[in-house]
């Protein structure tokens, strides 16, 4: 719209690992749990740069968002030292759910929403506040430049925005909402099972925010030859 991208910001939450607090013993929340080999076979990661990369990354001190060879060599080397200790690579959220729910996996990157799904079920876990700094993101719309339908496209906007929609996100997901009158409609024992705060300011300031590599196509091909075991 007159030269400029606009998006409209609909949830917010992080990426970070969700663990069993029943079988795992950790002194200290941190990413390192990850590389514990007292769990190896026992843990999991996303099959994805956007998250397995990235947190390896704030793991090793680094600033995703301006990593250049050698950085992205130290985060590799890394990922190649973690391989060996993981169950698998998930290529969903539900896949780190199921397995953490079993008993099979121990802890595993997860969203909020995992953390929240498996509370639901009973399952004893916790959502890990690493003394690193998690990583935050937030999704949106956009409307695109010909969309063909505007006025449905902003029927579709309105409703994502809504306070009740909002108050269903947070409650039943576990995850933030752009609307602040979201937050009036929940309790604060929600909010206290979930670890959102009402004013995301804080959270979302001491954690990572997401940003895409540099560098992503060699990111990229550098993931897959790691997981192949180059």
């Amino acid at each position: 719209f007159e030269g400029q991208q606009w998006f409209v910001p609909f949830d917010w939450g992080r990426t970070s690992i969700t663990y069993r607090t029943d079988l795992v013993d950790i002194e200290e929340e941190s990413y390192g749990l990850l590389w514990d080999e007292r769990y190896k076979g026992r843990l999991a990661v996303f099959d994805s740069i956007d998250e397995t990369v990235f947190i390896t990354a704030i793991y090793a001190g680094l600033d995703p968002c301006n990593m250049g060879d050698a950085e992205l060599e130290t985060v590799f080397a890394l990922l190649r030292e973690q391989r060996p200790l993981l169950r698998f690579y998930a290529e969903s959220e539900t896949d780190m759910t199921q397995a953490i729910a079993a008993g099979e996996v121990v802890a595993a990157l997860t969203w909020d929403s995992g953390a929240a799904a498996l509370r639901a079920e009973g399952v004893p876990v916790k959502f890990m506040s690493p003394k690193e700094g998690v990583e935050t993101w937030v999704c949106g719309l956009i409307l695109l430049k010909d969309a063909p339908n505007p006025d449905k496209a902003y029927d579709l906007i309105d409703a994502m925005l809504d306070p009740e929609a909002g108050e269903f996100l947070i409650a039943d997901y576990g995850i933030g909402h752009s609307n602040q009158r979201s937050f009036d409609r929940v309790s604060d024992e929600t909010l206290a099972v979930t670890g959102l705060p009402r004013d995301p300011t804080e959270l979302l300031n001491s954690g990572v925010m997401y940003c895409r590599f540099k560098n992503k196509d060699k990111v990229v091909e550098m993931f897959q030859q790691m997981k192949a075991g180059f």
